[in-house]
């Protein structure tokens, strides 16, 4: 933590529960909303048929790493991937626009988990 926060935060009363969500958020570790998101926008942008045989796992570095039930799907999804690629990014931005505008802190999304995808990554 920052002098700065400390000096910022030293006059003013805060819930506890609060501070440990944007900690938890800030380290990666609110893996439950970051779950529901990315399958949220996952299944925004292939559809609700191709989101029963395939689940996001997780963004690293401008990867996105999908779990695909079979090779059939596989292959499928591997020849739409530009894109999907695009419109997963329109919907990711929708998202995150939509969580800024919300008055709760806990339903904003960190843009530091959730930055645009190059690849996506079939496995």
């Amino acid at each position: 933590m920052k002098s700065s926060d400390l000096k910022k935060r030293a006059n003013k009363t805060v819930l506890l529960k609060n501070e440990i969500e944007i900690f938890l958020n800030d380290l990666g570790l609110n893996t439950g909303l970051y779950n529901l998101m990315l399958n949220s926008i996952w299944k925004d942008s292939v559809g609700e048929p191709i989101s029963k045989f395939s689940k996001p796992v997780v963004i690293k570095r401008g990867k996105l790493f999908v779990n695909v039930e079979n090779a059939i799907w596989r292959y499928e999804l591997s020849i739409k991937k530009q894109e999907i690629i695009r419109i997963f990014n329109e919907n990711l931005e929708k998202s995150y626009a939509e969580s800024l505008k919300s008055d709760n802190k806990k339903n904003q999304l960190n843009k530091k988990y959730f930055k645009p995808i190059r690849e996506i990554v079939f496995i």
